[in-house]
């Protein structure tokens, strides 16, 4: 099989903002319609032919798929799933167009602290393509516990209060899917807004799931090498980042 690049670039936002800030305000910016021929496209699967077939193959119908004429991604509806992200509206499945790959993508979503994550209550299609340009999808909701990785349940680490997944924290949430008329890779926004009047600082990052079949690859430095499986929902990777969500300096009613 020839090589091939097909992935996510990632970004965080995390709010420190003022008392007119919203989650809305820290949305990604999106080009502006070209006005031209409709390259890209996102919307809800409503037939079994909308999805992408491989081992690792998790959509299903009421799911949103968002593609163009290099790759299709699948992305999950607000639901309460089997995986290592139970919440739903995560991306579950990638492959290219050309028939030259299966889809062997997992899991990719949102963690911090020590396993809080986004749950989607509505998934919003906010460009559809047709305008020409990009085609964009995003859910909206509020963060939640991350049961199926219950570190404090599991009891090997001490769980401190700063970091218990399990204390609500009534942060607001949003993932922000981005697909480029041509290109194969899919760009996701992650943002996280703090109503409240105390600050959450811990860590956070990104966990993806392996998914299918992979291959163990070179060892690169300051990195740990990719984890090899051969079963899906077998292995998953967090990527850590260093985060603080301050509360807004004052609130208006």
């Amino acid at each position: 099989m020839r090589p091939f690049c097909l992935g996510a670039a990632i970004w965080l936002c995390c709010a420190c903002g003022d008392n007119a800030s919203e989650l809305a305000n820290y949305y990604p910016l999106l080009p502006p319609p070209t006005g031209g021929p409709q390259q890209a496209f996102a919307g809800q699967v409503t037939d079994p032919s909308q999805l992408v077939t491989g081992p690792a193959q998790s959509g299903m119908i009421g799911d949103f798929f968002i593609k163009n004429d290099k790759a299709t991604f699948i992305v999950q509806s607000p639901a309460r799933v089997l995986g290592v992200i139970p919440q739903g509206g995560n991306l579950v499945d990638a492959t290219l167009n050309d028939g030259s790959t299966v889809d062997h993508f997992g899991e990719l979503g949102l963690m911090y602290v020590l396993g809080r994550t986004c749950e989607p209550d509505h998934v919003d299609i906010v460009r559809d393509g047709a305008g020409g340009g990009v085609a964009v999808l995003r859910t909206v909701g509020k963060t939640a516990d991350d049961d199926y990785l219950d570190i404090k349940g599991i009891g090997i680490l001490k769980v401190d209060k700063t970091v218990d997944p399990t204390i609500d924290d009534h942060a607001e949430c949003a993932t922000t899917y981005v697909l480029a008329p041509g290109d194969s890779h899919l760009q996701v926004y992650h943002s996280l807004y703090n109503p409240g009047p105390d600050e959450i600082n811990g860590p956070m990052g990104t966990i993806a799931d392996t998914g299918g079949t992979t291959k163990r690859g070179p060892t690169r430095a300051a990195s740990s090498a990719p984890t090899s499986a051969r079963s899906r929902r077998s292995a998953h990777r967090i990527r850590p980042t260093s985060s603080c969500i301050r509360a807004p300096a004052s609130r208006t009613a």
